[in-house]
Parts: structure tokens; C-alpha cells; sequence
């Protein structure tokens, strides 16, 4: 055989092994609702052909948000289980579609996006107002993990690129400094904690807490009617968990 025909066979060897290793992994769970609106729809988990009824929701009720996690493991369904009541969020282990079953459900008493975060769990960032927002996390068994709140500005919270971290930022009682904390959403502790100064005799206005790109750094910035000042909290992620290590103040 020529060298040419050699080189053909070996690579279309190799093109249908990695089809077939293509074929073989499993593909994502879907969630989906299966019948009409009207009657009341039921939630449906599916995968590789394979469907399995959850439960059904009243008629006239459609879910706030469904989703699957990124790992694949578990799902998340956010919705009214009765008209008028407030939203129940349900989460399954759906890595199985035979054996698909409700690991917890909790109200978190606010509407808003669930993100999951690394280890399947989930974080809510929701607005409470003008000005206010609050910061959840809890586990795949609907076990709250933590609980702030991120008051006095619009964009007091922000969440780092790799969804584990939210920053939450809240003044203090005599508003003469607010406290910037860094909670890990995997397992609800404060990873980070810091006392911030921003006020100024006309009252705080509003401030803006920022991960940067490469989620090493922190930006805080607050302005009042008169001044504007902002403040580069720096970060070490090293090994693992966020050190605030300085800070550093400027007025704009």
C-alpha cells in the first residue's frame, strides 16, 4: 500500500473514532413543558430520548424560569404551585432521567434570575426597591446559604465572571461608612469583609461596586451632590479565596 493510501485509512481511522466518541457522550438534560397552558402543563425532563413527568403546574400558571446547570446534574424550576401564592423554587437531580427526583424547594420571598453557581448550587441577585438589593445563595436541598443585603445605591452587588463570588456593598446605620463584603455563593461565608468610608455632608448618592476582567481586582466608587470618590480595592485570589490587601482612595 502507497504511503498516500496510508495516510487516507489512518485518517479516517481516526475521524470515525472520534465520531463515535462524539456519539457516545451523554447529551444535556432539557427541561421542557409538555401540554397547554389552559389545563395546566406538566414539567418534563428529557435526555437522549428519555422523558420523565415531574409534577403539573394549576392552570394559567407558567413558570418564572426553568434551567439546567451546567454540570448537567440538576435542574431548577421557579414558579407559582398555586395562583396567588408566592414563587416556589424546585430542583431536581435530573442525571438520571429514570431516576430524576426533587432534592429541595424553597421560597426566596423575591423574583429575579437564579445563576447556578460551580458546585450546582444557586445564587439570586434581586432588586428589594429604589436603591436596594439582596443577595441569596442556597444549596441543591434548598438549604439557605446566605442572606445580605446590598443597600443605599443601584449597583451596590456585583457577581465575578466565574459565578462563584457576589460583592455586596451596604452602608452603616450612621452612614458614615459602609462595609464591602465578598461572600462565596458555594458554601455562604464571608470570604472577604471591609469598611469603606463614603459620605460627605450632602449624603451619598450613589455607588457602584465592579469586579474587573480578570476578576483580581475590585472597583468601588461612590459620589454624593458635591464630591465623587473612588476607591481600588485590590484582591489576592491566592489559594483560592479573595484577601482584600489595599486600598487605595482618590477623589475624581
Amino acid at each position: 500500500m502507497s504511503p498516500v493510501r496510508v495516510a487516507l485509512v489512518v485518517s479516517l481511522a481516526v475521524l470515525c473514532a472520534l465520531s463515535g466518541s462524539v456519539d457516545a457522550a451523554p447529551r444535556r438534560p432539557k427541561v421542557r413543558l409538555v401540554g397547554k397552558v389552559a389545563r395546566g402543563q406538566k414539567v418534563v425532563v428529557e435526555r437522549g430520548g428519555r422523558s420523565k413527568a415531574m409534577f403539573e403546574l394549576p392552570p394559567w400558571v407558567a413558570p418564572d424560569e426553568m434551567s439546567v446547570s451546567p454540570s448537567g446534574r440538576h435542574a431548577l424550576v421557579f414558579a407559582k404551585l398555586r395562583r396567588g401564592e408566592p414563587r416556589t423554587a424546585i430542583v431536581f437531580d435530573v442525571s438520571e432521567v429514570d431516576t430524576a427526583s426533587e432534592t429541595g424547594r424553597f421560597r426566596p420571598g423575591v423574583g429575579g434570575t437564579f445563576t447556578w453557581t460551580p458546585n450546582d448550587g444557586l445564587s439570586l441577585v434581586a432588586g428589594c426597591g429604589t436603591g436596594c438589593a439582596t443577595v441569596q445563595a442556597f444549596d441543591v436541598h434548598g438549604r439557605k446559604l446566605a442572606s445580605l443585603l446590598c443597600d443605599g445605591f443601584d449597583d451596590a452587588s456585583e457577581r465575578s465572571r466565574d459565578r462563584r463570588y457576589v460583592a455586596c456593598f451596604s452602608t452603616s446605620s450612621s452612614g458614615n461608612a459602609g462595609e464591602l463584603e465578598i461572600v462565596d455563593t458555594t458554601d455562604g461565608h464571608v470570604a472577604a469583609k471591609t469598611h469603606l468610608p463614603c459620605t460627605s455632608t450632602a449624603g451619598v448618592n450613589r455607588a457602584d461596586v465592579r469586579f474587573d476582567e480578570t476578576r483580581k481586582a475590585l472597583r468601588f466608587s461612590c459620589d454624593d451632590l458635591v464630591h465623587r470618590k473612588e476607591l481600588a480595592v485590590v484582591v489576592s485570589w491566592e489559594p483560592g479565596e479573595p484577601t482584600l490587601v489595599k486600598k487605595a482612595t482618590k477623589s475624581l
